[in-house]
């Protein structure tokens, strides 16, 4: 939003109604949603008539209509500024690791002195092993069979059959394919019976049967000249993840990120109403960096980024694990200033990929909408009152109809929006909600009375 524009919406929200239309909930630069008809629309669709769920509708009508005004304006969104913008999760995330790609084959080496002493110490190790099942299902009976079926298996590989052979014999289906191969493991990591076995051995040697809840196991530690390539891709790997945390944790020390008091109280209502904070725009303070700072409003970007599990997981999150939160983000910024610093920019080929992946993203909503087609053969003057038409047979369609919701990319809803002139009212809000209550009480009255005639 314009900051002019942004000044007045604000005395808005906070009750100088008389700044803004009374008949006006949302409007997107000439596109306006009056009370009268987002009630009309809450109605037709049977929406749940609670503030929250009615700010997402409207807020959705705000982002479509942004979208398909700039379609009639003949803007095909294809310009590398605003992919950039749009795939802002992409490409922040992509340009890290490319900056991190480029420090890495500097500072992490494994040389086979580092891979030898690694191996030696033992702290991570490649551990293969062969499980005779005989979980809690088992009577004893048959537990005891299987006990002896696995001693016969270690007696053999004891006296010099080969490990490739008896791993065959397995219930471990998801090991059996790789010759019992479990790979890398650390302490901590598996069954505490396995993991004493497990870290007892020397390279080369075999254990006695071992008993899980699981069943039987003959584990075994391979010699470093069997798995010497494995094992270093995966020290490195290692490695790499160790340096990434200590050089993030550096950085953000030399760029003095800090979440203020009230961070994770900002967090959570962000969490609970990321609407209104996007709305409202007021830029409640979370953190601060050297050369920037973390808003409400940039959290929302955040949250729309996290999987979903993870999203629902802040509202329950602790105070100490919202800061961890909010540090992480200023930290994937720090990383970002970083690697723009030197010159670390995004790959032709990956920048493609990105694009690939909007161009579809943009596909789906416009073929929902079905604007492309509506749009056909329309002369200038006349696609912006098909884009009117389109917007509101497409609420229509989600609301009234059930059609499923596409929604507009929400990282180029939010460019839309820096770029237009736009305003959100919640009065406008809580008039359409009222208005929508009393059509609601007047069709029942009126179907009532309906039943009651065709009953005589």
């Amino acid at each position: 939003m314009r900051r002019a524009v942004f000044v007045v919406s604000v005395m808005v929200f906070v009750g100088c109604g008389h700044l803004f239309r009374r008949d006006v909930a949302v409007r997107a630069d000439d596109h306006i949603l009056t009370v009268d008809r987002l009630a009309e629309l809450l109605v037709e669709g049977e929406v749940q008539l609670s503030p929250t769920v009615v700010e997402q509708w409207a807020w959705m009508w705000l982002q479509y209509s942004l979208f398909l005004q700039g379609i009639a304006r003949g803007d095909s969104f294809a310009d590398t500024a605003t992919v950039m913008e749009a795939m802002w999760p992409e490409v922040l995330t992509s340009t890290v690791e490319a900056y991190f790609q480029r420090l890495e084959s500097e500072q992490v080496v494994v040389d086979a002195a580092i891979l030898d002493s690694a191996y030696r110490a033992g702290d991570h190790r490649i551990i293969d092993h062969i499980m005779i099942r005989a979980d809690e299902r088992f009577p004893a009976g048959e537990k005891a069979t299987r006990r002896r079926r696995a001693e016969i298996v270690r007696d053999r590989l004891a006296a010099g059959r080969s490990w490739a052979s008896e791993a065959e014999t397995s219930d471990d289906h998801a090991t059996r394919a790789s010759q019992g191969r479990l790979g890398l493991i650390a302490r901590g990591e598996v069954m505490p019976e396995f993991e004493e076995a497990a870290f007892l051995l020397e390279p080369g040697e075999l254990s006695d049967v071992v008993e899980t809840a699981d069943g039987y196991h003959i584990v075994r530690r391979p010699p470093l000249e069997e798995v010497r390539e494995e094992y270093a891709d995966q020290v490195r790997a290692l490695l790499i993840q160790r340096w990434r945390r200590d050089f993030t944790d550096a950085l953000a020390q030399q760029y003095h990120v800090r979440v203020v008091n009230d961070g994770p109280e900002i967090i959570r209502d962000v969490a609970e109403r990321p609407i209104r904070a996007m709305a409202l725009e007021r830029g409640r303070l979370i953190g601060t960096y050297d050369g920037g700072d973390l808003t409400d409003v940039d959290y929302v970007g955040w949250l729309q980024a996290l999987p979903v599990l993870e999203l629902q997981s802040v509202g329950a999150a602790k105070d100490e694990q919202l800061r961890q939160m909010a540090g992480n983000a200023m930290r994937w910024e720090v990383l970002f200033l970083e690697a723009k610093s030197v010159g670390s920019n995004l790959s032709d080929s990956i920048y493609t990929v990105i694009k690939e992946e909007f161009d579809g993203r943009l596909a789906r909503v416009r073929n929902a909408m079905k604007v492309d087609s509506a749009m056909n053969h329309a002369s200038a003057g006349d696609r912006e009152l098909i884009a009117r038409e389109v917007l509101d047979q497409y609420m229509v369609g989600i609301l009234a109809a059930g059609e499923r919701v596409t929604l507009v990319p929400p990282f180029l809803a939010r460019q839309l929006r820096r770029e237009s002139d736009w305003e959100f009212s919640y009065g406008g809000l809580d008039r359409a909600i009222l208005k929508a209550e009393r059509l609601r009480t007047a069709r029942a009255t009126s179907e009532s009375r309906e039943a009651r005639r065709s009953a005589r």
